[in-house]
């Protein structure tokens, strides 16, 4: 594949001529009503603020008490922030109130611009507002954000979707779970609503991921599913479109389409961490993992606090073994199965990267490991159903393997 898809149009990762914004939620009561509610708004004015493609918005930030004060004391610098979405629900006795300030960080951090909001009168609406007000004080030559979530969401299913974001992000097994029944009763009063499929498919994604779904072509098949029918009700989606373009590479090894949808994904929202992640694996596919590297490197700038990490950590794996850079493989490989030990793919890389260094033994327990998770694993298995578009990227991977100790049919 040539270098000109090593990013996409009009949003490549290295391009800092664009202001960089991050949205901090902080519930101030502690309680787990106001972190849910601030942890599921400022996910959704990310996003909102993401579709503009005039910034970079820095995603993932956390509710934790601990996180946050690092944050505000010691991390603006780091991340090179140039505004601050600084979003704030407390309760007030028996009500809740939501205060969301836009700060600018040159020099001393100042307000520009605040709102305060009831929650007995909130409605999806103001979302747009709340963000057509934040793009116009940054950039007033702006065109007005269209409010897309006016379109989408009833009250019953805004509600079972906002409880469900927070729970996903705890990655915890019971609370997961709980995530995605909330999310499949959303579905059932909006089926047609393309923004509860995506994050539906999302869910299902990191189910199999997180080791709480067999990691088959069955389970596989629900994501792209999923995707799909969240495409059919809005083709602009673009969490839909990377995750539709991921499993084309990853299960139909259609590449150039899955450039393509990756492409539009990140032109339509350029800020969505999970997307630059998620297209890693494809560039490795294709044999061009310094461009995977880079993209993980994007997805790290964007979203500093994914809890996902580990998954992230396993794809670095895999960009490191196609790279040839086999010591940073099993470095970052050992961190993502510590972390993933139930996901099958995941010792993969890593077993791999032993073979090639010559640490058999070192292998073995990863390897006994894998044959739980997938009994009959073999080397001609792997280099059948795995999306290799080189020969010789597919003979490394596999001499890899079968210098560990994997069987090889």
């Amino acid at each position: 594949m040539a270098s000109s898809r090593k990013s996409t149009i009009g949003c490549r990762p290295s391009d800092r001529r664009r202001s960089r914004i991050a949205v901090l939620p902080f519930a101030g009561s502690g309680s787990e009503k106001t972190e849910n509610l601030a942890f599921a708004l400022a996910q959704e004015i990310t996003t909102a603020l993401g579709r503009s493609c005039r910034f970079d918005v820095i995603a993932g930030m956390t509710t934790d008490s601990a996180v946050e004060s690092c944050v505000r004391e010691h991390q603006f610098r780091r991340m090179n922030l140039d505004y601050l979405v600084d979003l704030a629900v407390a309760e007030k006795g028996h009500s809740t109130e939501i205060n969301i300030r836009l700060l600018d960080l040159d020099g001393d951090a100042r307000p520009i611009w605040s709102k305060r909001l009831n929650p007995t009168n909130y409605g999806v609406r103001q979302i747009g507002d709340l963000v057509a007000h934040i793009v116009n004080r940054l950039d007033p030559a702006a065109v007005a954000i269209e409010d897309t979530l006016t379109k989408r969401y009833r009250y019953g299913a805004t509600g079972f979707l906002r409880r469900a974001v927070p729970l996903m992000f705890s990655i915890e097994r019971e609370k997961y779970r709980q995530a995605g029944q909330l999310i499949k009763f959303a579905l059932e009063i909006e089926p047609d609503d393309g923004e509860i499929a995506a994050w539906a498919a999302r869910w299902q994604h990191f189910n199999i991921i997180l080791g709480y779904a067999e990691h088959s072509m069955l389970e596989q098949a629900k994501v792209r599913d999923l995707a799909l029918r969240a495409l059919r009700s809005n083709p602009d989606n673009a969490d839909a479109l990377g995750i539709y373009a991921h499993c084309c590479a990853f299960l139909d090894k259609k590449f150039d389409t899955a450039l393509h949808y990756f492409d539009r994904s990140l032109s339509i929202n350029s800020s969505l961490a999970f997307i630059w992640g998620l297209s890693s694996p494809t560039y490795c596919y294709i044999g061009e993992p310094k461009t995977a590297l880079e993209r993980l490197d994007h997805h790290s700038e964007l979203a500093p606090f994914d809890p996902y990490i580990c998954y992230y950590e396993y794809v670095y794996a895999i960009a490191y073994v196609f790279n040839q850079d086999y010591e940073r493989a099993t470095s970052v490989g050992r961190r993502a199965v510590e972390g993933l030990p139930e996901f099958v793919n995941g010792y993969k890389p890593l077993i791999a990267a032993l073979g090639h260094l010559g640490r058999r033994e070192e292998a073995k327990p990863y390897l006994d490991k894998l044959l739980t998770l997938e009994p009959g694993f073999t080397v001609e298995r792997f280099a059948e159903v795995y999306p290799f578009k080189k020969a010789a990227d597919r003979r490394r991977y596999m001499e890899g393997l079968r210098l560990a100790g994997v069987a090889e049919r």
